[in-house]
């Protein structure tokens, strides 16, 4: 039983808006600047590599991928949506970059956030909480945002919450397209585990994870095995560790609690250690390693990074961060 609202009840909703009414912007993607005065497709086209498993060379600077897509909030294209990805594809995007989360009955879901508020009319609550058959086809909602805090009033657009089992078909066409799949904290296990019952997609998808539940690759392995993997797992799918600053000291304060050392005089070196132990446990398993994924982060100004404090509820939004890769 689905627990999206039905039409009569969207329409009753005060806080419902046309889509012309908004105040986000419709943009064309020609109105965007791209360097060196190219047209937007031969840039796009010359930084984002066809089949990337494959043809991946250790000269190339830089690579871009689309991030949720090439979204169009005012044109009602809602970030990390069918829509947005097939747009991404139509501007001759080769990478793709698509956030996961599961359901209660483990059916991978199109999203970002770790609940359905803000981006649908469902009931708030952790999408691994409700089955896939109560939240797919959910209306997805663009919400209105008056510098940098959402809002109560929200426009609906034609896109539905989407199972990824349902989206991967309708990139058959595009086999020279690879997608990276961003996986929320503690589902990059059990995503590879997904992954590896698939072959079809294994030539075009990258199973990013975090380390914050994995200590080490002795720990993802153990993981990945707990959700019934294919036994060819390891050779199979590919995947691609990402690790942000705060989660390198994390990894030194783990590495030098196990050795009875104190945490709070970790120095830079013990940094560097810990990181490299990491990696090197990661590598040493045999693993489909494609390479490792850096995070370089900026918080807004509303983020005290030597307290913590946080100004503003919803001060994250001002953040921005850039992917630095390292193939193998």
């Amino acid at each position: 039983m689905s627990l999206a609202p039905t039409c009569k009840q969207l329409l009753a909703c005060p806080n419902a808006i046309l889509a012309e009414k908004s105040r986000w912007r419709d943009f064309n993607v020609d109105s965007i600047a791209f360097p060196e005065s190219k047209p937007h497709k031969t840039w796009i086209e010359a930084h984002s590599i066809p089949s990337l498993l494959t043809n991946w060379k250790p000269r190339m600077k830089l690579v871009i991928a689309s991030h949720r897509g090439q979204f169009n909030t005012g044109g009602s294209i809602p970030e990390n949506t069918p829509a947005s990805f097939l747009m991404a594809i139509k501007l001759g995007f080769h990478i793709l970059e698509i956030n996961i989360v599961f359901s209660k009955d483990n059916h991978l879901i199109l999203g970002h956030n770790w609940n359905t508020q803000c981006t649908t009319l469902l009931p708030n609550q952790p999408w691994n909480t409700l089955l896939h058959k109560e939240i797919e086809g959910a209306d997805i909602i663009n919400c209105e945002v008056d510098i940098g805090q959402f809002k109560e009033t929200f426009v609906v657009t034609d896109q539905k919450v989407t199972v990824l089992d349902c989206l991967l078909p309708q990139f058959a066409p595009y086999p020279e397209v690879t997608t990276f799949l961003d996986c929320c904290e503690d589902d990059g296990a059990k995503a590879t585990a997904w992954v590896s019952h698939r072959p079809q997609y294994h030539e075009n998808l990258i199973v990013q994870f975090y380390p914050y539940q994995h200590h080490d690759g002795f720990k993802f392995i153990k993981d990945v095995t707990q959700h019934n993997p294919a036994t060819d797992w390891k050779k199979k799918v590919a995947i691609m560790p990402v690790l942000f600053p705060d989660q390198v000291e994390a990894i030194a304060e783990r590495y030098f609690l196990a050795k009875g050392e104190p945490k709070d005089k970790l120095t830079f070196d013990d940094l560097l250690m810990a990181r490299k132990n990491w990696v090197d446990s990661m590598f040493a398993q045999g693993m489909h390693m494609k390479g490792m994924s850096f995070i370089i982060s900026m918080m807004g100004d509303h983020y005290d990074v030597t307290t913590g404090k946080v100004e503003l509820p919803n001060a994250c939004m001002f953040s921005q961060e850039a992917d630095v890769m390292f193939f193998c």
